[in-house]
């Protein structure tokens, strides 16, 4: 409809203006679902969600670009449910220790398909009791950034057995443990 077509146009426009983003940068931008999202029934959601995060998180065109050029960022900000467990998000990761802006865009990035499913307090949860193994934030987030474990992570026991073997044999070795191949499907097995 023109009315979208109006919104992805003026969408476009606040990118040049507010970010600097030249046609290189809109392009990385828009790629994957980003350009659909702007141009979609729920494209002013997209853009609230947009407005809201550069708001809360003051990125730059770089972060703008890393964050929300993700397939699941840019579905979860133009669903209203979901953008709101989105930014909820950003609060309980800082609650959690993750405090440094880097390091709430890598876990946002990483994490963002189980954040905002109706069961993230139960994750939440999972996230709470890996936190407690008492290892420095760049551990924690190393562990957390592993590209597999986000959906393992409610999986049953897989958790606990991640936090057994961290107490076990502490965090740089677990790194090292995770980083080994098919750990983790093997843990979820047992």
């Amino acid at each position: 409809s023109e009315e979208r077509g109006n919104i992805f146009w003026d969408g476009l426009k606040k990118l040049r203006e507010n970010y600097g983003m030249d046609k290189n940068d809109l392009v990385e931008f828009m790629s994957n679902s980003v350009g659909s999202a702007m141009a979609s029934e729920h494209a002013q959601d997209f853009w609230t969600g947009v407005t809201k995060l550069n708001e809360t998180l003051k990125l730059d065109k770089k972060e703008m670009i890393k964050l929300c050029g993700r397939d699941s960022v840019a579905a979860a900000l133009k669903n209203d449910k979901k953008s709101c467990r989105f930014f909820n998000a950003i609060d309980k990761a800082i609650a959690i220790g993750i405090e440094d802006k880097a390091h709430i865009i890598n876990f946002l990035t990483n994490h963002v398909s189980q954040i905002v499913q109706e069961n993230e307090g139960e994750y939440w949860e999972k996230l709470k009791m890996i936190k407690n193994c008492k290892m420095p934030m760049k551990n924690l987030l190393s562990i957390l950034s592993h590209r597999n474990l986000p959906p393992k992570l409610l999986e049953e026991n897989f958790t606990e057995q991640l936090v057994t073997v961290l107490n076990c044999i502490g965090e740089r070795k677990t790194l090292k443990f995770l980083r080994t191949t098919n750990t983790i499907n093997l843990m979820s097995e047992y």
